[in-house]
């Protein structure tokens, strides 16, 4: 099992705001494993996301202003 931190970069502040989307994902294990999702397909973006996190069985996630990057994720 690992920790697992990421961080989301969007272009607003509301992901239900008009054309409001995620431009970058990064992830990184406690091993230093990590991956940069930056692409156009929001959709693989979260997914790609998803597959790292399934893969890894993170015990802890960690991220600067967490509940703001989950907002962006969950919906």
């Amino acid at each position: 099992m690992y920790d697992v931190i990421f961080d989301v970069e969007t272009n607003g502040l509301n992901p239900i705001q008009i054309n409001a989307r995620i431009t970058c994902i990064s992830d990184m294990d406690s091993l230093g494993s990590q991956i940069i999702c930056c692409e156009d397909d929001e959709k693989k973006m979260i997914e790609e996301f998803f597959v790292f996190l399934k893969a890894r069985e993170p015990r802890r996630i960690y991220g600067f202003n967490i509940s703001f990057d989950v907002r962006w994720v969950i919906l």
